[in-house]
C-alpha cells in the first residue's frame, strides 16, 4: 500500500463503508473486504513474479 497510494485510499473508503454498513457485525466487515484483499495480494504476487525473478 505504501508504494500504490491510490490503493490505500481505496482500501480505506471500503473500510469506512464495511464500517458504516455493519458497525456491529466484524464478520461481515472482515468478509466485504476478503476480496479487495485478495485482489490486491494476486497483483502484489504479479508484480513480484515479473519483477524480482527477471
Amino acid at each position: 500500500m505504501i508504494a500504490h497510494p491510490e490503493e490505500a485510499i481505496k482500501y480505506s473508503e471500503l473500510k469506512q463503508t464495511l464500517a458504516e454498513k455493519s458497525p456491529t457485525n466484524i464478520t461481515k466487515y472482515i468478509e466485504g473486504k476478503n476480496n479487495y484483499i485478495k485482489a490486491i495480494d494476486d497483483k502484489a504476487e504479479t508484480w513480484r513474479k515479473t519483477n524480482l525473478f527477471n
